[in-house]
């Protein structure tokens, strides 16, 4: 069997990934970029994972109880930091 190329490597999938050592830089125009980002909240999700599901061919899952979910999670370990100092 002959080894991989890189190529055939990085066509493996993101299951397969070894790391995220590479940055893929990409315009938008800002309408765009803040579409992206409300999904990607509405997802739980960040914005580079958003875009490798959706690249990769995967369903993301847009729910608005995930996002709320996750802002109140957020606000909550904010006031557990603040009463503990």
């Amino acid at each position: 069997m002959k080894p991989e190329t890189s190529v055939q490597k990085a066509w493996r999938g993101p299951e397969e990934a070894t790391g995220m050592d590479k940055v893929i830089n990409v315009r938008l125009p800002m309408a765009e970029k803040v579409a992206l980002q409300q999904m990607a909240f509405q997802a739980g999700l960040s914005l580079s994972a958003l875009v490798r599901r959706c690249c990769w061919g995967r369903k993301v899952v847009t729910d608005p109880a995930l996002g709320i979910m996750e802002y109140l999670r957020r606000g909550s370990e904010e006031i557990r930091a603040a009463h503990l100092h």
